[in-house]
């Protein structure tokens, strides 16, 4: 029975320090460590092969030019130092890969970083979540999807489902991604390209 509660103890204590962290809080080394559910360790920890079988998965079902076509944007190894990016509006393009369909481009999006938190403004499925910091090179975005017309976002932690964790990255001036490692739904790997809103 004690073990029992030290267990619930410990699942439920990220998710409540998520609820009450700041982002200055968030920018402390290795704070990112008491967040992450044990859940999400093998996404985490297994980002390069995630990237691998989409791209594998999306060249074997036709796909292989439009992924060229695309650069940087994905390449795994096109991140630069710094990761930091300013607050205001961006615009976000999401591709899908490896999923049913082995090559997936979404409608650009509004949406917009403010205080160390992203959200996407419009469409089906948005996502909305705090950045940590991870390295020099990525910043860790733990989050979770809202669906149709919800309001507001879920926080991460309330449903394996919604749950999102993304690497922030910065490609060049002006231009970031995150990336989505075995998302639960649609792909072995998401994209989201962000560049300033005009």
């Amino acid at each position: 029975m004690k073990r029992a509660l030290l267990l619930a103890v410990a699942l439920v204590t990220p998710i409540a320090a998520m609820a009450r962290d700041t982002a200055a809080d968030r920018d402390k080394p290795y704070a990112w460590r008491g967040a992450v559910l044990p859940r999400d360790h093998s996404r985490l920890h297994n980002w390069r092969q995630a990237w691998l079988e989409a791209l594998d998965a999306a060249r074997a079902g036709g796909a292989g030019d439009k992924v060229a076509a695309e650069g940087a944007l994905l390449d795994p190894d096109a991140a630069q130092n710094d990761p930091a990016v300013p607050d205001g509006a961006y615009r976000c393009r999401t591709i899908k890969l490896g999923g049913g369909r082995p090559y997936l481009e979404e409608p650009p999006v509004p949406c917009r970083i403010a205080d160390g938190h992203f959200a996407e403004l419009e469409g089906q499925q948005r996502i909305a979540g705090n950045f940590w910091r991870f390295d020099g090179v990525r910043l860790l975005l733990l989050g979770a999807l809202a669906l149709g017309e919800e309001r507001g976002a879920w926080p991460y932690g309330r449903d394996e489902q919604r749950d999102v964790l993304a690497f922030f990255e910065r490609l060049g001036p002006h231009r970031w991604r995150l990336t989505i490692p075995h998302p639960a739904w649609e792909a072995k790997l998401t994209v989201i390209e962000l560049t300033p809103a005009a």
